[in-house]
């Protein structure tokens, strides 16, 4: 038997897509 080995949670970084405001330069 196998010793139970804690499984460690990885914390998956979710990357935050910044949306680009639409300045209209006239």
């Amino acid at each position: 038997v196998l010793p139970k080995k804690k499984k460690k949670k990885k914390k998956k970084k979710k990357k935050k897509k910044k949306k680009k405001e639409k300045k209209k330069k006239k």
